[in-house]
């Protein structure tokens, strides 16, 4: 079978444009029986702790028109909104200061 691209049934009026860029995509992290979820689409990105008592803080940064930003950290989430909600090329979401993070491409 061929494969089609997503412009192929943007055309064909299969999907809408907007659908296409309105993406999201959900990673999940675990660390010392705490659970952390992060999620980014091209206009918002967050990353929260979902389940445990860890004292430990959510941590998030984004890759906005070209531009990494500084880790920005919150308890128990953090989240950012970028102008016109287009944008965020990728995010980035770990569960501590000195955790490997898990990116999100778009």
């Amino acid at each position: 079978m061929a494969a089609i691209s997503t412009a192929a049934f943007v055309a064909a009026g299969v999907i809408a444009p907007t659908a296409a860029l309105a993406h999201g995509q959900t990673v999940f992290l675990d660390r010392a029986g705490c659970g952390y979820s992060g999620y980014s689409n091209h206009g918002y990105a967050e990353t929260r702790r979902y389940s445990g008592s860890c004292s430990g803080h959510a941590w998030l940064r984004i890759n906005w028109q070209g531009n990494l930003s500084s880790w920005t950290h919150g308890l128990p989430e953090v989240h950012v909104s970028v102008p016109n909600g287009t944008g965020i090329a990728y995010s980035q979401h770990k569960s501590c200061e000195s955790c490997g993070a898990v990116t999100i491409l778009h």
